[in-house]
């Protein structure tokens, strides 16, 4: 009989499978494994991300029954094929709550959804009908099969699938929240700088500080806050400060840092009439914040707003001529 317990201790096991699949991907990004993020990532091994993504909660199951068999577990193999349903409600979950609607092709995972629940499932029906999980040495033999998904792995990997329908999908996400956020903070923005080029920039670093850091992160951010009293990044620009801060007052500061580092970028560069805009851009950005893809990530935006909110920019800056030239 399925029960409340029983459930709520599978659900754990999906948070559990959560976490560990965001770390293994984490740790699998240079075998190719495709994160989410704003800008246009090319999947050069669309078997692997496939396989991962739909086989990790199956594998995941079969471990998670044989350790259960182990320890006199059984009551809680009833359903087990539920792991898989609520863990791929808890990842469903977290796009949602975090505004990431707009950057997920639901059909693509539409489909990992019916292959992985599916699996699930055969996987423990055939469970029920075994007395031990953990195989015997001779079943391991003579599985000549494992060379045949092999070589299918082998030629699926190298099918190049079309990028256009996702880089539609991060431009309509960027365009959705930078009209967000103009209307909201698009006249203080406005009065501080009079410049699209400094507007351009803190509308890309606020997109991307919000969809790496989305509200209900903020607020839980805010409950350590005021609970350590300790520096933490605070606000929807994310600056490092000790006392409390709201979102305007973050805006306000992060649109001073970037004032500041521009001044310390134009003081190195003062025997020099004029400054290539991308570097300068780039140069800001690294200095208002650091990471593996965080400089790459802003400048996505950076290129796209400038493209289509930002055509005829003023593309002078401190009394330095900022050269826009075209950004590859």
């Amino acid at each position: 009989m399925y029960t409340i317990g029983i459930a709520l201790v599978q659900i754990l096991f999906s948070f559990i499978l959560y976490f560990i699949v965001n770390w293994i991907g984490d740790k699998t990004i240079s075998m190719g494994y495709i994160t989410m993020g704003v800008q246009m990532k090319k999947d050069e091994t669309p078997a692997f991300n496939f396989l991962f993504r739909v086989l990790s909660p199956v594998v995941y199951i079969i471990l998670i029954g044989a350790i259960l068999q182990s320890v006199n577990g059984e009551k809680y193999i009833i359903n087990l094929y539920l792991i898989t349903v609520y863990y791929w409600g808890i990842r469903l979950g977290y796009v949602i709550v975090t505004n990431k609607v707009q950057l997920t092709n639901w059909v693509r995972q539409g489909f990992y959804w019916i292959i992985s629940i599916g699996l699930s499932m055969w996987v423990y029906h055939v469970i029920e009908k075994v007395e031990m999980i953990l195989p015997e040495p001779k079943d391991l033999l003579n599985q000549f099969w494992i060379l045949v998904l092999l070589f299918l792995y082998g030629v699926f990997n190298n099918i190049k699938l079309s990028d256009e329908k996702t880089i539609n999908r991060k431009y309509r996400y960027i365009r959705s929240r930078y009209t967000v956020f103009s209307n909201k903070y698009g006249s203080l923005i406005n009065k501080y700088f009079h410049n699209d080029l400094y507007e351009a920039l803190t509308y890309s670093i606020m997109i991307y500080e919000d969809y790496n850091r989305p509200r209900i992160i903020r607020w839980i951010e805010y409950i350590r806050f005021f609970i350590t009293k300790k520096e933490h990044s605070l606000g929807i620009m994310q600056v490092k400060t000790t006392t409390y801060i709201n979102n305007k007052d973050s805006l306000l500061l992060a649109m001073n840092i970037i004032k500041t580092n521009t001044q310390k970028i134009i003081a190195e560069n003062e025997n020099s009439d004029y400054i290539i805009a991308y570097i300068w851009a780039s140069r800001v950005v690294s200095m208002y914040n650091t990471g593996n893809t965080y400089v790459d990530e802003v400048m996505f935006i950076f290129k796209y707003l400038l493209e289509i909110e930002y055509k005829n920019t003023n593309d002078v800056i401190e009394g330095k001529v900022m050269m826009n030239v075209p950004i590859h």
